[in-house]
């Protein structure tokens, strides 16, 4: 049955990257569930006698980070590619995309999506007896590339 809306778990999607900032070619991370996008801005006080009493606050830092819970599959690159740069500190390129697909490794369609260089600040590996092994991962910005490209908001082309 055809939606209108933007379904979680179904239409949401993470991918991992290769190639450059300016053009990525994007895989899917199939093996991602739970992906969230929480917005923690730091807040500025920017209180004056002008705000007669009320307390005035400007966003001054905004925390982006991408989380998800990752379900480890035999033979899942991903995984190991995920682990490897936690544990060896390296950057990743990642994107999320709310809705979309992907074509030739471009994410496409009418989606907005969030993509950066994210160093991998958690991997938080669950082996719990009879439990399906997963991981709680979370990327945090990285140093982003030597165009000083770190992160960017892509909107929606209609």
């Amino acid at each position: 049955m055809a939606t209108e809306f933007v379904i979680r778990g179904i239409d949401c999607r993470l991918y991992l990257g290769s190639g450059t900032f300016a053009s990525p070619s994007f895989s899917e991370i199939k093996n991602a569930g739970d992906v969230k996008i929480p917005s923690n801005p730091e807040m500025a006080d920017i209180t004056t006698r002008a705000g007669r009493g009320l307390k005035q606050e400007a966003t001054a830092l905004l925390g982006l980070q991408i989380e998800c819970k990752l379900i480890k599959k035999e033979g899942d690159a991903n995984w190991g590619t995920i682990k490897d740069a936690f544990m060896n500190g390296g950057q990743l390129l990642i994107a999320e995309a709310s809705g979309g697909t992907l074509s030739g490794g471009a994410i496409v369609g009418d989606v907005d999506y969030v993509k950066m260089f994210a160093n991998v600040a958690k991997f938080d590996e669950t082996h719990e007896n009879g439990q399906v092994v997963s991981a709680e991962v979370t990327f945090s910005p990285g140093e982003g590339d030597a165009s000083g490209n770190v992160w960017a908001y892509v909107a929606a082309s209609s």
